[in-house]
């Protein structure tokens, strides 16, 4: 079942981790996703574009394209994308990281 964006923004980022990362290997692929956005915030990567990035490192993390972890298939369209919820994930991880990094520059 879809959520809308209304009911999206009203999730807590637990619930979106519990939805997000649900497979075996959860925890860890959580961890690398942090570390790989940590090094996108710090404009320490290669990438500049943030959704190429987020497609990269979930290209990555599927094992070059081996499963569909993370990713959203549309039936009707014959499409992937990446998942809604990951991408809100994704965002609010990098939003917490860039407040971290503002109080760290005003130090």
């Amino acid at each position: 079942m879809k959520l809308s964006t209304q009911q999206i923004e009203k999730l807590s980022m637990k619930q979106i981790e519990k939805r997000v990362f649900h497979w075996d290997s959860g925890k860890s692929d959580e961890m690398y996703f942090r570390s790989c956005l940590w090094l996108f915030v710090q404009d320490k990567t290669e990438e500049k574009d943030y959704w190429k990035f987020l497609r990269h490192i979930v290209w990555k993390a599927n094992g070059d394209g081996k499963t569909i972890k993370y990713l959203h298939f549309n039936e009707y369209s014959q499409r992937i994308s990446l998942d809604y919820l990951f991408k809100e994930w994704a965002s609010r991880v990098c939003d917490e990281m860039e407040e971290i990094l503002r109080t760290k520059l005003k130090k």
